[in-house]
């Protein structure tokens, strides 16, 4: 994908307005309802939340979400007609995605990651350093007792 895979994994969740986008289970919920979104257009969403407020070109989109060097036009017209279809509620600013005549689009909506899940993922990430130790550990001791046997 455009974004490196830790990078997009950095959040299980995410709330703008009465939304909650869940990374893991890629889900949408509105008001605790379930939203169908496509696969693609779920990557589109997550694309724009992670660069809020940031031009991205047609081509950024083509490159990052199709993986392609060229979309046609009216694929990249339909996804962004159909994200700000999902995403057109009341609660929401009308020009959540702006567009930006001959440069692209930007994403306009104060996105709030859970912060829980920060620290799951801080707390994950030290269980790995704590058993990656171990195993150092092990394998350090494991050359020490060869080297008594070596010698003795």
């Amino acid at each position: 994908m455009f974004y490196k895979e830790t990078q997009k994994n950095q959040f299980k969740r995410a709330l703008f307005g009465p939304f909650t986008l869940d990374n893991r289970s890629q889900t949408l919920k509105i008001d605790n309802t379930l939203v169908k979104v496509e696969p693609l257009i779920f990557e589109l969403l997550v694309y724009f939340m992670l660069n809020p407020d940031r031009v991205i070109s047609r081509d950024e989109l083509g490159e990052k979400i199709w993986q392609q060097e060229f979309v046609d036009n009216n694929s990249i017209n339909r996804a962004i007609s159909e994200l700000r279809r999902i995403l057109s509620h009341d609660a929401l600013p009308e020009n959540a995605i702006k567009t930006h005549y001959r440069k692209g689009y930007s994403f306009n909506i104060d996105v709030k990651f859970d912060p829980q899940n920060i620290l799951d993922s801080m707390h994950g990430g030290l269980r790995a350093l704590t058993r990656h130790n171990v195993q150092i550990f092990l394998l350090l001791l494991l050359l020490i007792v060869l080297q008594l046997v070596i010698y003795l």
